[in-house]
Formats: C-alpha cells, structure tokens, sequence
C-alpha cells in the first residue's frame, strides 16, 4: 500500500511539475513573440518609411514632370524625323494657349495674341518646334481661333515619306486624322507623316493600316504625337 502511495505522489508532481514548465515555456515564448514582432517592426520601420518616401517621391515626380517628358519626347520625335528644313528664317512667335475643347469647338485652339499684327488669317501653326497642327481660322482683338486639321471632315494635303507620295488627310475629331491608298502601296505602322508645307513639318505617325477584301483602297489612320491635354504654348509661322 505504501509503495503504492508513494507512486501516485510521483505521478502527481511529475505532472504538476509538466504542467508548471509548459506555463512557463508559454510565457516565454508569447514575451519573445511578442519582443520578436516589435523587434522586427523596429528593424523594418526605417526601410518601410524609406520605401514609402521613393514611392512618394515618385509619384510625384510623375505628375509634375509628365509635361515636361512629354514634351521632350515630341522635341526628340520631330529632332528624329530628318527634317533639314530649317525655319530660322521665317518670322516665329510663341502663343500661350488659353483654350480648347470641350471648352470651344472641338478640334479648335483659343491662343492669345500678344499684339496686333502679329497673325493674320492662314497663319501656320505648329508646336514643340516642328509638329504642324493647323491654321488661324478667326482673329479677334487680343485672340486668335486655330482650326486644327483634324477638325471633323477637313481635308489637308500632307505627304507620305516611306512612299514619297502625296495624300489627302480627312480630319475625324477627337484629334484624329485618316487617309486612303491603292493596297499595293506600302504603309507600314511608324511611318511618318508630313505637312505639304513650306517650310516642311512632322505631322504624325501611322497608327493603323486597315484593308478589306472588297475595297481596292486601304484606310490609314494616325494621331498628332502628343498630348494636346498638355500642350501650354504653340508656335506661329509665318
């Protein structure tokens, strides 16, 4: 009987004692799950934040320099189009843009004029230094209207450089302009359009070509080589 007493008492200690220590192994490894997380939340807070300040930075260094990349890029578009040309001597003033649509008729440019004289009805317009966009159409007091040509169902003639072909471009709003060829003309998307002009100027790029079975012909479209929402100042030419 004692002996067996004595058993029991053992029993019950080792167990107790197997539960004190899984309380205590708990409790440490809560405390130290705990000192890990906050040790890792002070490791990492400093890169987090760094993180976050380039992600900031960034951002923000794309919308306040979008405008000016962009027009970067239609300088270097028009620098790489091997137009020789050069309009150093012909007579060149800068317009601020005040307007455009929606706000006026689509397809159309309000630009202030700094003096009188300075534009006159045909005036040529163009923008970052060489991308023909249209002509003065109407002349106010302190302002002019430039139609562009891609005003809906204008016609303007402009020249195809791959092809040494001149063509007609029919405005479609929207800054949109298509032309049509036989098929067995060569178009190729990235082909360069240019103004039938004196001096000569970069108009735009092909966009699409687009034939069907049926017709002989095959429609080409293309787009100015910007963002007009962006565009701040325009050039006029004389």
């Amino acid at each position: 009987m004692k002996t067996s007493f004595r058993q029991r008492n053992k029993g019950f200690h080792k167990a107790a004692a197997i539960f004190a220590v899984g309380i205590i192994l708990l409790a440490v490894l809560e405390f130290s799950s705990e000192s890990f997380r906050s040790g890792a939340r002070d490791l990492f807070a400093p890169i987090l934040y760094f993180s976050s300040k380039i992600r900031n930075f960034f951002e923000d260094f794309g919308g306040n320099k979008i405008i000016e990349l962009e027009a970067e890029n239609a300088k270097l578009l028009v620098e790489n189009s091997l137009l020789k040309t050069s309009i150093s001597d012909f007579a060149k003033s800068s317009s601020l843009v005040l307007s455009q649509a929606p706000s006026i008729p689509y397809d159309t440019l309000l630009i202030k004029l700094d003096s009188v004289g300075t534009a006159k009805i045909g005036t040529k317009i163009i923008a970052y230094g060489g991308i023909y966009l249209g002509q003065i159409s109407e002349i106010g007091e302190e302002s002019a209207v430039v139609k562009l040509i891609s005003y809906p169902m204008s016609e303007t003639e402009a020249w195809l450089e791959r092809s040494g072909l001149n063509i007609i471009l029919v405005g479609e709003s929207g800054y949109n302009l298509k032309f049509s060829v036989p098929k067995d003309i060569s178009v190729e998307v990235g082909d360069r359009i240019l103004s039938n002009t004196g001096p000569q100027f970069l108009i735009g790029e092909v966009e699409s070509v687009n034939e069907k079975p049926t017709n002989p012909l095959k429609e080409v479209r293309l787009r100015f080589p910007f963002n007009f929402k962006n565009l701040r100042y325009v050039e006029l030419i004389d």
